[in-house]
């Protein structure tokens, strides 16, 4: 579920929001799912198979999950998913 608020609907009818809300990855409404590294305003975080972002721990991200983003590595993800720098 995203926050309460007041949100726009884009042209198609589906939530004009991207981003990370209560722990998961959004895209024009939708929940992503395995998007490995993203960035949510200015912070990175890695994205799970579910849509939820990893948090709390150390994660080793293959280059197949980094997008261009960052290096393949071993990383630190805070309580709330934010990459460690």
């Amino acid at each position: 579920m995203i926050p309460a608020g007041t949100y726009r609907a884009n042209e198609n009818g589906k939530l004009d929001i991207s981003g990370i809300f209560n722990g998961y990855y959004y895209k024009d409404g939708m929940i992503i799912k395995g998007a490995g590294i993203v960035i949510s305003k200015g912070s990175i975080y890695f994205v799970r198979t579910d849509g939820s972002v990893f948090t709390s721990g150390k994660l080793d991200v293959k280059t197949a999950k980094t997008n261009g983003l960052i290096e393949a590595g071993t990383y630190s993800f805070d309580d709330t998913g934010k990459l460690i720098r």
